[in-house]
């Protein structure tokens, strides 16, 4: 419906809720049924979408968010937005790999040799002569090697020039004061130029590309940008995602249940996906299905980078969050997923301009679905924050989506959408979904006709040298027990069949820390040591 809407019309007419089909009405005629009506045929209207469509629209409407500069230790975890260049050589000066003395290569290819110790160079040192024919210093692991110098003999290799003071083991040179003559031995064999020594710049030279824009800063990064002298880095600005629970039965965690009331475990739940990304959550609490106060609610959760609503998203006559993302000026882009579980997902943005697209079709192939690739390789966000200025794409001001509210419905929908567009908002090079495959430990029947996505332990075959997957008991979108058991989800394909034994399935990981707990373990702990990983079978 385009026009003008006729002056009565609801009075007459209504679409059903449930079953899309037109019914003779008498009740209110005001603009909250007109709006209703055209929040749901505006994405009704369009089919639905499978995941990977679902997926690739969603990333193609999440812009990469805004930087920020923050000191050096507080970037561990932090997602880099610009290309890092080394500054200076690394290391900055030829260095000893290791105690003994720095010599010239020429003097020991004839061993033994007698060398005369002209200086003692420790760690942090600087070396005060340069080394002649026949003279060589003491250093020590990670001093810097004196002029003259090209190679270094370990300590291990040599002796007092005196016989009374000579260990016939090796290793007294060090014995040997500064005026005194070492013994470079036979154990030394030949000693090549470039020996026990790190050169200068052999790490790096100033002016390399040392770190690219879109790594997630880990250990190893935070260390090497401290030894390149980069105190602050530009990183991604953490996400803000609001979290709204809607429904008249849900109750605090800390309550006791009334008749007919559960708890609000979604907000805990997606709280602990959404920082398990990097986003920062506003848990914003429980609001009633009464529509000016979701109007109030989710007014105010479009401060938000992200809003994230629990339930309020199927086809009930008290679903109201369609009709209200719609008055508040939030696009629908799509609603309902051909998936199980998790079809009423609901995505939409604000901001976004009507027209005008991100080109962002490169694909990468490390994740489910092939999901496109978040910031380029310069640094450069892919979209900014702003308006439209002719037709120019422009970064939506907040991404919504609109989870079902059964727990594992949205759990699922959070790994599947929700977290990739966090990592494409924080800039991350691979954003969607991990995935492999495994064979079935054991046959499974599949029905229905959606891709189900059921709840499944991974694990390493040892003796097979496979991965196996298992679906564990489930009993629907509400059993959070079997969620607990599962460190993945099996990708079950639509339609009714059996899938034998062996047979070869997607698997999409979920938490990093369990799903390693199914890697074989290097230098294995004692069985008593290790943890049980396996869930206890449930009584039927």
């Amino acid at each position: 419906m385009t026009g003008p809407i006729e002056a009565g019309f609801f009075t007459r007419i209504r679409e059903s809720r449930v079953t899309g089909s037109a019914r003779v009405v008498t009740g209110r005629g005001d603009a909250a049924e007109a709006a209703d009506v055209i929040a749901a045929r505006s994405c009704r209207g369009r089919a639905m979408r499978d995941v990977c469509s679902a997926l690739r629209e969603v990333l193609q409407a999440t812009p990469v968010g805004p930087v920020e500069t923050v000191a050096l230790q507080r970037a561990a975890g932090r997602v880099l937005r610009e290309a890092i260049s080394a500054p200076a050589d690394a290391p900055p000066f030829s260095k000893a790999l290791m105690d003994g003395f720095a010599v010239r290569s020429a003097d020991v290819q004839c061993l033994p040799a007698r060398l005369t110790v002209v200086d003692e160079i420790p760690a942090g040192a600087v070396p005060q002569r340069s080394l002649e024919p026949g003279t060589c210093a003491k250093i020590m692991t990670g001093a810097p090697l004196p002029e003259g110098a090209d190679a270094v003999v370990r300590v291990e290799d040599t002796a007092a020039d005196e016989p009374s003071e000579a260990d016939e083991r090796g290793g007294s040179g060090f014995q040997v004061p500064i005026g005194g003559s070492v013994v470079v031995l036979a154990s030394a064999r030949s000693v090549a130029p470039g020996a026990n020594v790190m050169a200068r710049g052999a790490i790096m030279r100033c002016g390399d590309r040392v770190l690219e824009a879109g790594r997630r800063l880990r250990t190893q990064e935070i260390a090497l940008l401290g030894e390149s002298g980069i105190a602050t880095v530009p990183v991604t600005r953490r996400p803000r995602v609001a979290i709204v629970s809607t429904g008249d039965e849900l109750v605090p965690v800390d309550a006791a249940c009334g008749p007919g009331q559960i708890r609000n475990s979604n907000e805990a739940m997606l709280a602990a996906q959404v920082a398990e990304v990097g986003a920062v959550p506003t848990p914003l609490g429980i609001v009633r299905d009464d529509r000016r106060a979701l109007s109030d609610r989710i007014a105010a959760a479009l401060e938000c980078d992200f809003v994230l609503l629990s339930g309020g998203v199927s086809a009930g006559e008290r679903d109201f969050v369609p009709a209200v993302l719609r008055e508040l000026g939030v696009r629908c882009v799509f609603h309902k997923v051909r998936l199980k579980p998790g079809k009423p997902l609901w995505f939409g943005v604000r901001g976004a301009p009507s027209g005008g697209r991100p080109d962002r079709e490169n694909l990468a192939t490390e994740s489910h679905c092939a999901a496109p690739k978040g910031g380029g390789s310069s640094g450069e966000p892919v979209t900014r924050r702003g308006g439209s200025e002719g037709g120019q794409w422009h970064a939506p001001a907040c991404v919504v989506f609109g989870l079902p509210g059964n727990p594992v419905s949205s759990m699922v929908c959070c790994e599947l959408f929700v977290k990739p567009a966090l990592r494409r908002w924080l800039g991350l090079e691979v954003v969607g979904p991990p995935s492999l495959q495994a064979t079935l430990a054991r046959p499974v029947r599949t029905r229905g006709e959606r891709p189900t996505y059921h709840p499944a332990r991974l694990r390493w075959a040892d003796v097979l040298r496979r991965w196996e997957v298992a679906p564990v008991r489930w009993l629907g979108s509400a059993d959070l027990v079997a969620a607990t058991h599962a460190n993945s989800l099996l990708v079950l394909p639509a339609g009714d069949r059996e899938l034998a034994a062996g047979t070869v399935v997607e698997v999409v990981p979920l938490d990093v820390e369990e799903w390693l707990d199914a890697v074989p373990r290097h230098c294995a702990a004692p069985a008593d040591a290790r943890r049980v990983t396996e869930p206890r079978e449930r009584r039927e």
